[in-house]
């Protein structure tokens, strides 16, 4: 009979049962998602989605106020019409006036106008970038599309600050007008000219309205989707596909 010796009695428990339960089990640098953290990620895609609907959104309304700023006053001379028959002649001055006034006012504000629209196509550029290789799980995606989301936070807040002052000014002249289509028309249809007056000043302010909770709308997208893209496991997430 063999004599058995104690290192044979540990190599054999060691080969027998190799997940000793005293011994701690072999660390991995790769980490898998559980399948709890599931909705988590479907989150991620949700937001890439949306920056990616944002961004093709904000290239075509990038191009079109472009080309409206370069061939706009053209346009406009090509598509108004020859005054309309009968009107009173105080009336169809005060509206080439206050069309007069209002080119004016778009003038001043073209060169803004037009480095926002060109700064708007490189927010537009980021966010669709970034989107897409944040869907794809491409390593820079995230940060990239992070970077968008700051970019577009600080572009909608110099947009929303100029475009006020524009309508601020346009509105003053619109106002003016209706004043002067009222008392033109004080001895024909002064009812129905103040009628116009209200209906055109409540549709002003609700676009005014419609467009600063769009905006509001887009600034707390913008905001969720930096804070929840720099979150560590969904850092882990979409920088280790």
């Amino acid at each position: 009979m063999s004599d058995i010796t104690p290192q044979d009695v540990s190599g054999s428990a060691d080969k027998t049962h190799p997940f000793d339960a005293y011994e701690p089990p072999p660390l991995t640098a790769e980490i898998v998602p559980s399948s709890s953290s599931g909705p988590r990620f479907g989150r991620v895609k949700a937001i890439c989605i949306a920056a990616i609907v944002l961004g093709g959104a904000g290239g075509v309304a990038a191009l079109l106020s472009a080309v409206g700023l370069v061939v706009g006053k053209q346009l406009q001379a090509a598509f108004s019409g020859p005054a309309q028959p009968g009107l009173n002649p105080e009336l169809q001055e005060a509206q080439q006036r206050v069309q007069q006034e209002i080119q004016a006012v778009q003038d001043r504000f073209w060169v803004p106008n037009f480095v926002l629209a060109g700064a708007h196509m490189v927010v537009a550029t980021l966010l669709l970038t970034g989107g897409i290789q944040a869907l794809r799980r491409v390593r820079p995606g995230r940060r990239l599309l992070v970077t968008a989301c700051l970019s577009a936070i600080v572009f909608e807040l110099v947009r929303g600050a100029v475009q006020t002052v524009i309508q601020v000014q346009v509105l003053s002249v619109t106002m003016q007008f209706f004043g002067q289509m009222i008392e033109a028309s004080m001895e024909q249809a002064a009812e129905m000219a103040e009628w116009l007056a209200w209906f055109s000043r409540l549709a002003m302010l609700a676009g005014l309205l419609l467009a600063i909770g769009w905006v509001l709308a887009k600034l707390v997208f913008y905001s969720v989707a930096v804070w929840y893209l720099q979150k560590p496991v969904v850092g882990q997430y979409l920088d280790n596909p």
